[in-house]
């Protein structure tokens, strides 16, 4: 080595001297060498000196320490103590220079990698950290003469990680399985399509995602078919958690097929929550029926553009056929009143497409498309004889295809109201207790209150009245021992119109009584559509129980029994006096009934008014609502004259209300409905 000692400047060495000599003699003979610093003159590594052409060529670490003294002092204008940017920068860049430590960079390097994982937030965070302490450290660089080490090693470090972060941001996005925000934006999608396929995760991807959409699949469809074999309402959280394993949104268009049937299946999840609302006419509900016509819609679209007509027919059949229910829904409810006809033919549809793949789906379409003709044939004043007998024809239509499964009961019972509405009431019972044998009653109590009613109300209008009143009596037990059955409109109308029946055959206030109570649960029960169909009819059946009421007499029969002396045994002036109270007590309770009767018709006025204020204002309205609204004309011509022969009524103006009513029912006739407009001129009589 150059201007180094070479081994014979060396001085002998020796047992007894030891380093005397070198030491004494390094003074004198200083030659090439450089002097030592003074914190090394006092100890020597021993092997230093068995390598002496080593000497010279070390550079010590003190010598590339840059100390305050070797900074220029600060000039005029500078404030004492700070250094230059340059000397600061160049500190740190000294230091990152002379990081020679692998294992620390590679260390940092795992555990950035594994925080990052870990919690993805840091991923982001990282490089912010790492520059905010990069700024403080060349702050304290510039203004601080204390721990200049420190800051120069800590900044460098900072700046290290700053780097590293950056080879990740950009390295990660080579990977399909943890991509980085780089490959998240949407022009890297076919870089990142490309690198899934080069590193064979896609298929293992397609088979993950697979098979946890065809579990959910399975899931939903058990709950589906759960919740058809039972009318018992769930709670909503059951809902909500079969809603979310329907959550297919962005998938391999390999698996388009199933994400199109998870969301037929989320449809038909948010169809059997609409009905099942506490109350069903919450805001909810309607709101729940668009959301299941909105992913209908959108999936039929995207069925179109990957199976071409003809191509996986169950699952278009299934999709047909859960619109036509969605659709039946809400124009029962008063949505989409101009979708009838579409309505009828998804429902038809999905009828033919399943009836050879999926029997008991198809029975429930046929159930469907018979509830849509019997909607249309109710929406004319008179029902269309060709549409109930479409509706009748096509509940028998599916009653093969349910054989003894949960839409047979169902069938019968559109069947049963097709035939009522047609006038054939004996075959309508029959097709009623049919329903009733085959319905189980803990696990479907609507349905066989429903039955029940009905049966009752065709028995009552076919001459069999205990018979009806039998049913009737087991549809209300029914009714009360379910608290939810307060709560179905559906369910509360039936009983109401068969409680109107009866009582006005067997001419009883008190299943009168409860028919009106029973309307008045409907009333309080129907959509938020103000004045739908349904609600219309509600207030027709409500002031009809009304009428009936009044029309009979109010006397309490226990004390009619009594003042006609019936069970008394007392002779004389004693028996008088008791005759005379009974007669005076029975006047006063029909004086209370009569009155009571009075304030009832006359509350069912306001109402049936409000709907032909409606009617005056909206053009729109009769013509959607043609037929109830003529049931409402000729009712209130009803209430107005049976208000004007009760004492202390505005005679005079309940008859001129009651013509005005009349006159409005002959103009929507039309040449029908003459069998309610004669008996509401019967109402009036010659006044």
């Amino acid at each position: 080595m150059s201007g180094g000692y070479t081994e014979r400047d060396w001085p002998p060495f020796t047992t007894e001297g030891g380093f005397s000599q070198f030491g004494s003699s390094r003074a004198q003979d200083s030659g090439g060498l450089p002097p030592l610093p003074d914190d090394d003159d006092d100890f020597r590594d021993p092997e230093d000196l068995k390598r002496p052409d080593e000497i010279a060529g070390r550079t010590y670490r003190d010598e590339a320490r840059i100390e305050p003294k070797d900074i220029p002092a600060a000039g005029p204008g500078k404030p004492a103590g700070r250094a230059p940017l340059s000397a600061a920068l160049g500190e740190i860049a000294l230091s990152m220079r002379q990081w020679g430590a692998k294992g620390a960079v590679a260390a940092l390097f795992s555990v950035y990698m594994e925080l990052s994982t870990l919690f993805h937030d840091l991923y982001l965070w990282f490089p912010v950290i790492g520059l905010a302490v990069a700024a403080a450290c060349l702050a304290l660089l510039l203004w601080s003469d204390w721990g200049r080490w420190l800051w120069r090693s800590v900044g460098a470090t900072a700046v290290l990680v700053c780097l590293i972060w950056g080879a990740c941001f950009v390295g990660r996005g080579f990977s399909a399985e943890n991509p980085s925000v780089l490959t998240g934006m949407p022009m890297m999608e076919e870089l990142r399509a490309g690198i899934a396929k080069l590193e064979g995760i896609e298929a293992r991807q397609i088979a993950a995602v697979r098979a946890s959409m065809e579990e959910g699949l399975a899931v939903t469809d058990a709950f589906l078919a759960e919740r058809r074999r039972t009318d018992i309402p769930v709670p909503g959280e059951e809902y909500e958690r079969m809603l979310r394993r329907t959550e297919a949104r962005d998938v391999h268009p390999v698996l388009a097929g199933l994400r199109c049937a998870l969301r037929v299946n989320e449809a038909r999840i948010y169809l059997r929550w609409a009905g099942e609302d506490d109350p069903p006419g919450a805001a909810s509900g309607p709101a729940k029926l668009q959301t299941a016509e909105a992913l209908l819609a959108r999936t039929e679209e995207e069925l179109g553009g990957i199976a071409p007509e003809g191509r996986a027919p169950r699952l278009r059949g299934r999709l047909l056929a859960a619109r036509g229910a969605v659709l039946c829904e809400g124009l029962a409810s008063g949505l989409w009143p101009d979708r009838m006809d579409e309505a009828v033919s998804s429902a038809e549809r999905g009828f033919e497409l399943l009836k050879d793949i999926a029997p008991d789906e198809a029975a429930q379409a046929a159930g469907t498309l018979s509830r849509l003709h019997l909607i249309r044939a109710a929406a004319s004043i008179d029902p269309d004889p060709g549409l109930l007998r479409l509706s009748a024809e096509a509940a028998r239509r599916g009653m093969p295809l349910a054989g003894q499964g949960p839409s047979a009961p169902e069938l019968l019972y559109a069947a049963g109201l097709a035939l009522d509405a047609a006038g054939r009431h004996r075959e309508a019972a029959e097709a009623y207790q049919s329903g009733v044998n085959q319905v189980d009653t803990q696990l479907r109590p609507g349905l066989y209150a429903l039955l029940l009613a009905s049966l009752a109300g065709s028995r009552a209008q076919g001459g069999s009245l205990r018979s009806a009143e039998a049913a009737l009596e087991a549809a209300e037990g029914t009714a009360a021992r379910h608290a939810h059955l307060g709560r179905r409109a559906e369910v509360q109308l039936a009983l109401a119109r068969a409680g109107t029946a009866v009582g006005s055959a067997s001419r009883s206030r008190k299943l009168l009584s409860h028919a009106l109570e029973a309307a008045n649960r409907a009333l309080s029960a129907r959509p938020v559509m103000p004045y739908a169909d349904g609600h219309i009819r509600a207030l027709c059946l409500q002031a009809l129980a009304a009428l009936e009421i009044s029309s009979l007499d109010g006397r309490d029969p226990g004390l009619v029994r009594m003042s006609r002396g019936e069970g008394l045994a007392l002779e004389g002036r004693i028996r008088d006096m008791v005759l005379e109270a009974a007669r005076q007590a029975a006047d006063d309770s029909a004086s209370l009934a009569r009155a009571a009767d009075t304030r009832r018709l006359q509350e069912i006025r306001g109402r049936l008014e409000a709907i032909l204020y409606l009617d005056r204002s909206d053009p729109t309205f009769s013509r959607r609502h043609a037929a109830p609204l003529f049931d409402a004309c000729c009712m209130l011509a009803r209430v107005h004259a049976a208000l004007s022969r009760s004492a202390g009524t505005g005679r005079g103006d309940s008859l001129s209300t009651a013509r005005e009513a009349l006159a409005r029912a002959e103009e929507l006739s039309g040449g029908q409905g003459r069998d309610r407009l004669e008996a509401a001129r019967a109402s009036l009589g010659n006044r």
